[in-house]
């Protein structure tokens, strides 16, 4: 094979690398935004900071099959943590073991210290209350990301590339 096909091929390659890890990156590390005036469910990730607004107190609950637990931004206080204990497994919950955590929060940010698949839920307590919620990732939680995405994507083109070798 000629050079010039090389180079084609492999700067091909490169620009599909660049476009599937920026939509990747993109669409896994997105700042997502809520809003209502009654409730709003979220996920919480591990490394994740959970931007709380309301207009008054608010009920924050989360829950996980596994211990999770939340820091205040900014904050060492052992009182700014939100801290699951072990509950009772509601109606038709598969998994074995069910951590539930409830505190009253009001405009307050939060970061999800420890965490996998859990889910958190913000209540109003009071008619006319305003409840927003934005959740977005740490610095090195999209480091680690990006570098995982160019990782895989990077070995999934050495294979392309071994395979259409070996095929020349």
């Amino acid at each position: 094979m000629e050079k010039s096909f090389w180079w084609k091929f492999f700067s091909i390659m490169f620009l599909i690398n660049l476009i599937v890890i920026g939509t990747s990156s993109y669409l896994t590390l997105r700042t997502r935004e809520y809003q209502s005036d009654i409730q709003i469910n979220f996920p919480l990730r591990e490394g994740w900071v959970v931007e709380i607004r309301s207009d008054q107190t608010a009920l924050l609950t989360a829950a996980s099959s596994e211990y999770l637990y939340l820091q205040k931004e900014g904050s060492l206080d052992p009182q700014d943590v939100i801290a699951a204990k072990p509950s009772e497994r509601p109606v038709n919950y598969e998994d074995d073991t069910y951590f539930l955590a409830q505190e009253t929060v009001l405009n307050s940010d939060w970061i999800v210290k420890e965490s996998s698949g859990a889910e958190g839920q913000l209540e109003r307590f009071q008619e006319d209350t305003d409840l927003y919620v934005r959740i977005y990732p740490q610095p090195y939680v999209v480091t680690e990301t990006i570098l995982m995405i160019t990782f895989v994507f990077l070995f999934i083109s050495f294979l392309v590339t071994g395979l259409v070798w070996s095929m020349t």
